[in-house]
């Protein structure tokens, strides 16, 4: 094999092992990422069970997108001085790097009373998960998780009171167009005969 063929075949595996590197790398999300709100949920007077959602314009980034809903929800709890409301934010997207979703509740909860789901880091391929939430005390149904996901809650003193969900692809050289699954659940404890109301958040990049 001549000197010109070695070199030919050394620069062809630099470039397959720097652009398998390259593809393992997490993408970058801005720091002003989901900075601005793309609704408000403000719930009317409902009875324990009753059931109120809408589904959003489909957002769009260069060639992704997201599909995403919201349903809120009293919850049936028996405590005399608090009402406790569940607000569920789930969709598809496509075609994205990253995706980024939060609910952010509007005010500070009864007592500090919240709760989040999922918590975690999640990887791998889509799978169902049961959805447990601190009311009522067994699971409300199931979710599909989608690696690579990462969640939590902001709750406490001086935070957003906010449950997010961030998704990047695992393997990142170009954006995903495989149809994904996304979906989050958040609850408060209000004062008795309070209406919660949430800013829901969502940006993604391609």
């Amino acid at each position: 094999m001549g000197r010109r063929m070695t070199v030919f075949l050394i620069a062809v595996f630099v470039l397959a092992a720097g652009a398998l590197a390259f593809d393992r790398l997490p993408p970058a999300i801005p720091a002003s990422a989901g900075s601005t709100a793309i609704a408000r949920v403000t719930l009317a007077a409902d009875p324990p069970g009753a059931i109120a959602g809408e589904c959003l314009n489909r957002l769009t980034w260069r060639s992704g997108w997201a599909d995403l809903c919201w349903q809120a929800s009293r919850v049936n709890d028996g405590d005399a001085e608090k009402d406790y409301y569940i607000i569920r934010l789930y969709g598809s997207f496509a075609g994205l790097r990253w995706l980024d979703v939060r609910s952010d509740f509007v005010g500070e909860p009864g007592d500090g009373v919240f709760d989040g789901w999922p918590t975690g880091t999640f990887t791998g391929p889509c799978r169902d998960a049961s959805v447990d939430m601190m009311i009522p005390f067994q699971p409300i149904g199931t979710e599909t998780l989608c690696g690579r996901l990462t969640a939590g809650a902001d709750a406490g003193p001086g935070s957003s009171w906010s449950q997010r969900v961030t998704w990047t692809c695992e393997r990142c050289l170009l954006p995903d167009d495989a149809t994904r699954a996304v979906g989050m659940y958040a609850e408060v404890g209000v004062a008795e005969g309070a209406l919660p109301a949430w800013d829901l958040f969502a940006d993604g990049g391609s």
